[in-house]
């Protein structure tokens, strides 16, 4: 591939935290910093998730809720739980995540 001549500068303020990250994370690489913010840009993809500031909250109550279960059902206090119900409504939560990250959620397959 034939390199192509650099024409365009830009610039941006960041912190100095992050300048520190991106000194190391260009030398682990063994980039020097433009270089290294080249790379990202052209091969890492971006994904941007809508939606996950009404979805963050419910999803940590479930998860606070499926521990209390868990916790319950290893100190004896519940007995059979429809574990497969559980199961399933994850699965639903999971999949949507996936659809909401523009992937596609695997096939349901009938048990």
């Amino acid at each position: 591939m034939k390199k192509q001549p650099k024409s365009v500068m830009i610039s941006a303020r960041i912190t100095a935290k992050a300048e520190e990250k991106l000194n190391t994370d260009a030398a682990t690489a063994g980039l020097n910093r433009s270089r290294y913010l080249e790379q990202l840009i052209l091969q890492n993809k971006v994904t941007v998730i809508g939606g996950l500031d009404e979805f963050i909250p419910a999803l940590k109550s479930s998860g606070k809720n499926l521990h209390q279960i868990l916790v319950r059902l290893n100190t004896g206090q519940i007995f059979a739980p429809n574990v497969l119900e559980v199961q399933r409504l994850y699965g639903e939560i999971c999949d949507r995540l996936t659809e909401l990250a523009g992937g596609e959620p695997p096939s349901q397959s009938s048990s």
